[in-house]
């Protein structure tokens, strides 16, 4: 039911009995949310929670999933039939029960049943989520789901550079900064050599309107198209051999048989992920990393945050929530100062300027010290758990 407002759970009396149903304004989200909570306090839970209810409202989002909890999001069995049960329950459990696996399917779909029911949660608000929810279930750098291509982050907007050049070194600045921490090599924008470097190569040739290849960028490295770096030649500030050690570094990643699976499938583009099928259904984007090494989401991470980035920008104002971003478990990707991962920036931009295009952000983890003030004092929406600190 289109009714602006997203059913959480219900309020308590002081004996802990149930009163009346928590309602929150959806509205609300476009000053951003963050949830905290111990492990095992039902911050998942209460993410998923909020983002049915953000289906039903006809919201498109965009969720990251380091942990791998999201996904159930599919396991909607409106019917409770015990025979979609069976393929998602555990022999052990079943076992420890002494049931067979038939026999537990049946009893957890009537646990489910009934436990939804006593919330009020009835069968045909799970219908409608499952019928206007459009799933998908990205799994960057792999093939267990759908691939994402994020060469996308390195192409040059179609509009002339200087219509926006400032969005656009933000853009370019942020892509250098993922390809760098990739590279596990100092990805500081004003200090880093390699960062300064390939940052004007990219500007070099977007001025220019053309788009730079992966490939494109490794034979620029060593040869670039550029004389100097601010006042300084080229050689002088990077010299011929460091240019070559890291282009090798960048050929080494393409070079790898994991890299098709980067550079193939649905493009790494806000507009594609946001936009809402013909046949009316939401756009619900899952990304999946929890199979990636550290520097591999950090990475990938930073070019998703950067693309809705500038991305957001070209959307106009609005006072409504009209798009989610979820990310859960932010652990590490928006830590206090001093700390400062390639993610911080376009996060921080995100939590700073998102609300006047009608993208709300929600975080999720287990302590408020791993987030920086900055990050904190822009979140309206507060959901605390349990906390052991």
């Amino acid at each position: 039911m289109l009714d602006g407002k997203f059913y959480l759970g219900k309020t308590l009396d002081d004996a802990g009995n149930r009163k009346d149903r928590f309602l929150l304004k959806a509205d609300d989200l476009t000053t951003h949310g963050m949830i905290f909570g111990m492990t095992g306090s039902g911050k998942t839970g209460l993410a998923i929670d909020l983002i049915e209810e953000t289906i039903t409202e006809n919201i498109p989002i965009i969720m990251i999933d380091p942990k791998g909890d999201l996904t159930n999001l599919k396991l909607n069995f409106p019917d409770f039939e015990p025979s979609e049960f069976e393929k998602w329950v555990s022999a052990t459990d079943a076992g420890q029960k002494g049931k067979s696996i038939s026999e537990y399917a049946a009893s957890e779909a009537e646990k489910w049943r009934n436990g939804l029911a006593d919330w009020g949660v009835e069968t045909e608000q799970m219908r409608t989520v499952k019928e206007k929810g459009d799933i998908r279930i990205f799994t960057p750098g792999s093939s267990a789901g759908s691939t994402i291509s994020i060469l996308a982050g390195f192409t040059k907007p179609e509009i002339p550079f200087e219509s926006d050049e400032e969005g656009m070194l933000e853009k370019i600045r942020n892509s250098v900064s993922a390809l760098l921490s990739l590279l596990d090599i100092d990805n500081d924008p004003l200090k880093s050599k390699p960062h300064i470097l390939i940052s004007s190569i990219i500007e070099h040739y977007w001025r220019l309107d053309k788009s730079l290849g992966i490939e494109d960028l490794i034979i620029n490295i060593q040869k670039p198209p550029i004389k100097k770096l601010g006042v300084f030649d080229v050689d002088q500030l990077i010299s011929e051999k460091e240019r070559t050690e890291l282009s090798f570094k960048i050929n080494n990643i393409i070079a790898s048989t994991g890299f098709r699976y980067w550079s193939s499938g649905t493009p790494l583009s806000a507009d594609l992920l946001f936009k809402k099928p013909t046949d009316g259904k939401v756009p619900v984007n899952i990304f999946y990393i929890a199979h990636l090494p550290e520097n591999e989401r950090m990475f990938f991470v930073t070019l998703l945050l950067n693309e809705i980035v500038y991305w957001i920008r070209k959307q106009p104002g609005s006072g409504n929530l009209k798009y989610l971003l979820y990310m859960d478990e932010i652990f590490g990707y928006l830590p206090p100062y001093p700390l400062n991962p390639p993610s911080k920036n376009p996060l921080l931009i995100l939590l700073k300027q998102a609300r006047a295009f009608g993208l709300g952000v929600v975080l999720s983890t287990q302590n408020p010290k791993d987030v920086d003030y900055k990050g904190l004092t822009n979140m309206g929406v507060w959901c605390v758990g349990k906390l052991q600190a």
